[in-house]
C-alpha cells in the first residue's frame, strides 16, 4: 500500500516527499457513530451533522474555491482539483475503509497527471474555436456555440465544477467572497447550497416512506409471488420459505448492528 501512496504522490505537484500520510478521508456515517460509542456518542453525533450538512472533502461536487487565484483581469485562473492531501479537522475520524480511501487518493493523483498533460491541448483548441466563432459572427446568421461545449466539458470533466445546483447558483458560488461568506454564522453560502439539496431528498424520501398504499403494494407483491412459487413447488416449497424468514428473523438483530460496517456480523447480510 505504501508503493501505491509513493507512485500517487508523484503525479501531483507536491514539493516534499511521501510522509506516509493516508488519504484523509473522512468515515462514513455508521464509522462516525459506532466509534468508541460509550464515551463519546454525543461528540460523535455532532461530527456527524457537521460533515453531513458542511462541504467536506468527499463533495466532489464542489470546488476547492478558496485556493483560486486571480489573473490581472479579475478572472479566475481555473486549477485541476487535488483532494484528500490536507489534514482532517477532526483527524480520529478519518476513514477505516483503506481499499476504498486509498483507491480514492490514487484515482486522483492519476486524473491530476492525465489532465495536465493534455490540458494544454485541450485550451488551445477552446481559443481556437472561440475566436473563429467572434470572427466568423456577421458572417453567419447561426453561431454554432462549439466553444461553449468545449468549455462545459473542461469545466465538468477537468475542473470539476459545480454542477449539482443550477447555472445561476453555479455562477454565485464562483465568486469566492460570495461563496464563502458566512450567513449568520450558521456555515458559508456553499454549505447551504448543500443542505438545500440534502433538504431536497429528505422530503422526496420522506414522500416515498408515508406513501403507505405504495409500499405495502411493493411488499405485498414479490411476498405472494413467493408464497404462489412455494405452492407450486416448482423451485421451493413451504419448508424453504419457513426456513428462509426464520433465519432472516434470526439475523435481524446482527443485521442492525452490522449497519455501516465493512465486515458484517450476520451471513445473511454478508450474502447480500
Amino acid at each position: 500500500m505504501v508503493e501505491v501512496y509513493k507512485e500517487a504522490w508523484n503525479n501531483l505537484p507536491v514539493s516534499s516527499k511521501y510522509d506516509y500520510r493516508l488519504s484523509q478521508m473522512g468515515a462514513h456515517t455508521g464509522e462516525i457513530l459506532g466509534r468508541n460509542i460509550r464515551h463519546s456518542l454525543l461528540g460523535n453525533i455532532g461530527v456527524f451533522l457537521k460533515r453531513e450538512f458542511s462541504v467536506v472533502e468527499t463533495d466532489l461536487e464542489f470546488r476547492p474555491i478558496s485556493d483560486r487565484e486571480k489573473r490581472p483581469d479579475g478572472s479566475d485562473i481555473e486549477n485541476i482539483p487535488i483532494r484528500f492531501l490536507k489534514m482532517l479537522d477532526e483527524p480520529r475520524y478519518i476513514t477505516s475503509d483503506l481499499i476504498h480511501s486509498t483507491g480514492s487518493f490514487y484515482d486522483m493523483a492519476l486524473n491530476f497527471k492525465v489532465k495536465t498533460q493534455h490540458l494544454s491541448q485541450l485550451i488551445s483548441i477552446y481559443r481556437r474555436l472561440d475566436e473563429n466563432e467572434i470572427a466568423d459572427k456577421y458572417k453567419s446568421m447561426f453561431d454554432s456555440k462549439q466553444s461553449e461545449v468545449l468549455k462545459g466539458m473542461l469545466d465538468r470533466q477537468v475542473y470539476e465544477k459545480l454542477t449539482s445546483v443550477s447555472k445561476s447558483a453555479n455562477e454565485y458560488l464562483s465568486q469566492t467572497d460570495k461563496a464563502e461568506k458566512q450567513i449568520f454564522n450558521t456555515g458559508t453560502a456553499r454549505d447551504w447550497v448543500k443542505r438545500v439539496g440534502k433538504l431536497r431528498i429528505m422530503l422526496q424520501l420522506g414522500m416515498l416512506a408515508l406513501n403507505m398504499p405504495s409500499a405495502l403494494v411493493s411488499f405485498a407483491d414479490p411476498f405472494i409471488s413467493l408464497l404462489v412459487d412455494s405452492v407450486t413447488g416448482k423451485y421451493i416449497n413451504g419448508k424453504d420459505v419457513a426456513y428462509a424468514l426464520g433465519q432472516l428473523l434470526k439475523d435481524f438483530g446482527l443485521a442492525v448492528i452490522s449497519l455501516g460496517k465493512t465486515r458484517p456480523y450476520a451471513k445473511t447480510v454478508a450474502g447480500m
